[in-house]
């Protein structure tokens, strides 16, 4: 009997994560049947994503929570691939959110500091205020 229960949890733990994924896919293929797609793609490393998560729950990195400080790094780090030390290359000040879903975001930046225009964030993991912004594209000028 204990086994039936276990294939029975195993499947649908199965079907949960393969419907997690189609609704991520789906949001893709919405965003970009709207003229919305990166002209460069992010690679997303889904566990590292999965742990950052983990350690934001724990109360760590709390500022991946806010997209404009998720693309305040990511910017800042496309500049200065070694580590930014001090203050960051790119102000909070010079982004603006253009949009924001439960599940995307699209931050506009405006700054002589870097080619980078706009940023395409997604919440991978949780789609509501817990869930972290992961950075999945970005247009140049």
């Amino acid at each position: 009997m204990s086994k039936k229960i276990s294939a029975v949890i195993l499947v649908i733990c199965l079907c949960l994560m393969m419907t997690a994924c189609s609704d991520i896919t789906t949001d893709t293929d919405a965003s970009e049947a709207k003229g919305q797609k990166p002209e460069v793609t992010v690679p997303v490393d889904l566990e590292e994503v999965k742990n950052n998560q983990q350690q934001v729950d724990q109360g760590h990195s709390p500022w991946q929570l806010d997209p404009l400080q998720v693309t305040q790094t990511f910017v800042s780090l496309q500049i200065s691939p070694s580590g930014v030390s001090g203050e960051f290359p790119v102000s909070i000040d010079d982004l603006s959110i253009t949009k924001e879903t439960d599940s995307n975001a699209i931050v506009a930046i405006n700054s002589n500091k870097t080619d980078i225009s706009k940023v395409y964030l997604k919440r991978l993991i949780r789609q509501d205020q817990t869930g972290i912004w992961t950075v999945v594209g970005y247009d140049v000028n």
